[in-house]
């Protein structure tokens, strides 16, 4: 079940509403479900277009979708860390608090769920980019101690 604070209170939508059309890009993952799918693509694709925030809505659509996608919290961990537009520096206490926290979570997830004791079905990539955004965030350091997250998360 996925960690309230990573989900939220998302209701599922189905990917075939009404949508900003982002064009086809896509990256495969292993889900025989299209709406996996789609939210996944979605996410990459509005992280690599410079926006993260949408990015994580897109992969907490996935997860709506199914708690058991390993790379929707992969996304979720990627797109709400540090990034080229909110480098660690630009957070305030509250937002560096919640960040680490979600990532820290996110990336454990996505770790866990990446390997066959899950039950889950996922490529050797998939399990290596799991295991690297866990690296990532190798522990959770609450904002009064700031200093560390550069050498620990900046990337």
């Amino acid at each position: 079940m996925p960690s309230t604070s990573l989900v939220g209170h998302t209701i599922p939508v189905p990917p075939t509403d009404d949508y900003y059309d982002l064009d086809s890009f896509s990256r495969r993952i292993s889900t025989n479900n299209p709406a996996w799918q789609i939210w996944f693509d979605r996410g990459l694709v509005w992280c690599y277009g410079f926006n993260h925030v949408e990015g994580a809505k897109s992969f907490r659509q996935a997860l709506a979708h199914d708690p058991t996608c390993a790379m929707a919290y992969w996304g979720i961990a990627y797109a709400s860390g540090p990034n080229y537009n909110k480098a660690w520096g630009i957070f305030d206490r509250m937002d560096l608090e919640t960040s680490m926290q979600t990532c820290y979570q996110a990336s454990r997830r996505a770790d866990k769920l990446a390997h066959p004791s899950e039950g889950a079905t996922t490529t050797p990539e998939e399990k290596a980019i799991a295991r690297a955004i866990k690296a990532r965030y190798p522990v959770v350091v609450r904002a009064k101690n700031n200093r560390r997250m550069p050498s620990t998360a900046e990337m």
